[in-house]
């Protein structure tokens, strides 16, 4: 189960990371360019498929209102993928957690 929930994880910064172009417009965050971002959600993604979750709580951030990621997504138009991604991640996040 677990092993499920953290490939479903990966699979779901996998559908994040692309969305992050070299055009990706980075004034609201904390990161200054679109490699930066990319760089991180390809380190998560390494910890989660070594069983690592301790960048959970880092992913959160990333996900929570008004943070990176949905700025990310409100100035680069995919704000309704966004959504349906977040909540993905809202789920996924609870069950990690509880482990």
């Amino acid at each position: 189960m677990r092993s499920d929930l953290l490939n479903d994880l990966i699979d779901l910064l996998g559908q994040v990371r692309p969305k992050i172009t070299d055009g990706s417009d980075m004034l609201w965050g904390w990161y200054e360019t679109p490699e930066q971002l990319r760089g991180d959600l390809d380190k998560y993604c390494h910890q989660l498929s070594q069983g690592d979750t301790s960048c959970l709580e880092e992913l959160n951030l990333l996900f929570a209102p008004t943070s990176v990621l949905q700025e990310q997504s409100m100035q680069n138009d995919w704000t309704d993928e966004y959504l349906a991604i977040s909540t993905r991640f809202d789920r996924l996040y609870r069950l990690l957690s509880a482990y």
